[in-house]
């Protein structure tokens, strides 16, 4: 399959679903094509097998391809605008602990629909660390007056003709709210992680790609894409151009031309580089904690480091995914895992790779996710040793 040689340079995938979940052929035949989308998601070049209780994936270390063409950009964009048109009370919201990519394109689909005139708001509880900076910023200006809006008032306020827009996950349970998810039947998904098997389903617009680098440069094509002119604000682009910088980590992971122009559109629109970078600097008692998760790290066969961090801090899982970047600078290093507790008792694992080593397949084993080179897990009610030798565990079977 993979010798095939095709003029237009599409790659071929071969992947192959099994399942015997379901009474009746017909229920087995809906289930193993459900299991087939799950796997096609998820890049291709794997296997499935389905049962009642589990799915259970074996390969898939092909990452997805980018597509040089934006018609499919352009048609959600024109379906977006409608579906926001004809709604009345809007919605947005990220997933748990949110991060600058999942704000700077919550923002952004904000502006869309200051744009078409209609008044949205994006769901958040808490603010975290990792966004501290650019929610201040949002409440000082203006142009966001009462962006923000508590769970338990979107829950009150909520009905089935209330538009949901999830955005930077697809998997209900991680949402800010699950239970918005469950009461609107007007739900659209923006969101560029490899498929899991929790799936928000019945979607009234669904707009997943997993070769792209990160859910703000799907929302600046979307912004691109508009029947009118969308103007977005300073602040919004500085917030996409954010949420591109971190999950491409500067431009050096799952970077593609698209990312580029992307990021030129946005510098055009008055995103400032310098401002986007205050954004994420951090304090020097983060730094003094990632230096010492560094000294942790421990290599095993020569190729991935282990570490973990004592220090219970509030934005440990910032700490942790930034200290993971950097033992990737390390010589030989194909992968890393770094480990933090919260005060509150939650243990994120950070796992990144240059991309021989598939980590999202490793971080689906603690009930996480992500990409090939980049992803993460949360185990909650473990202690950090307990954790650790866990995703010890993980490594040790995956070199095997």
């Amino acid at each position: 399959i993979k010798e095939i040689n095709l003029r237009n340079k599409a790659q071929l995938t071969l992947s192959i679903a099994v399942s015997n979940d379901g009474e009746t052929q017909k229920e087995k035949y809906m289930s193993v094509q459900e299991a087939m989308d799950i796997v096609l998601g998820r890049g291709g070049d794997q296997a499935v097998i389905k049962t009642k209780d589990k799915s259970v994936f074996y390969g898939g270390k092909s990452k997805a391809v980018e597509k040089k063409t934006k018609v499919k950009s352009r048609l959600i964009g024109h379906a977006l605008r409608e579906i926001v048109l004809e709604s009345k009370n809007i919605y947005i919201m990220g997933h748990k602990y949110p991060d600058m990519d999942a704000m700077g394109s919550a923002v952004g689909i904000y502006d869309i629909c200051k744009a078409c005139n209609k008044q949205a708001n994006i769901v958040l509880d808490n603010s975290n660390d990792s966004i501290d900076e650019f929610v201040k910023r949002l409440k000082e200006n203006e142009y966001y007056s009462d962006i923000f809006i508590s769970k338990d008032d979107a829950i009150k306020n909520c009905t089935k003709d209330t538009l949901v827009i999830v955005v930077d996950t697809h998997r209900p349970s991680f949402t800010e709210c699950p239970e918005l998810t469950m009461i609107s039947d007007k739900v659209v998904v923006i969101d560029h992680h490899r498929r899991g098997v929790e799936f928000i389903n019945d979607t009234v617009l669904l707009f997943h790609e997993t070769y792209v680098s990160s859910t703000c440069e799907m929302v600046t094509e979307l912004v691109q894409y508009m029947e009118d002119d969308v103007k977005i604000n300073k602040l919004t682009a500085e917030g996409l151009m954010a949420g591109i910088c971190l999950d491409t980590k500067n431009f050096a992971f799952k970077t593609g031309v698209r990312t580029f122009e992307a990021a030129s559109y946005l510098k055009k629109k008055g995103a400032d580089t310098i401002e986007v970078k205050k954004l994420f600097n951090s304090t020097l008692i983060d730094f003094v904690t990632k230096a010492e998760i560094i000294q942790s790290a421990k290599v095993i066969d020569e190729k991935i480091c282990l570490a973990y961090s004592k220090a219970e801090v509030s934005n440990i899982n910032i700490i942790v995914a930034q200290a993971a970047d950097e033992l990737l600078n390390i010589k030989d290093v194909e992968a890393s895992f770094v480990l933090g507790k919260t005060k509150s008792g939650t243990i994120f694992v950070s796992a990144r790779s240059l991309g021989s080593i598939n980590v999202h397949v490793l971080m689906e084993k603690l009930g996480g996710g992500g990409h090939i080179d980049i992803a993460g897990a949360q185990i909650e009610d473990t202690s950090l040793e307990e954790g650790y030798n866990k995703v010890l565990d993980i490594i040790n079977k995956k070199s095997a």
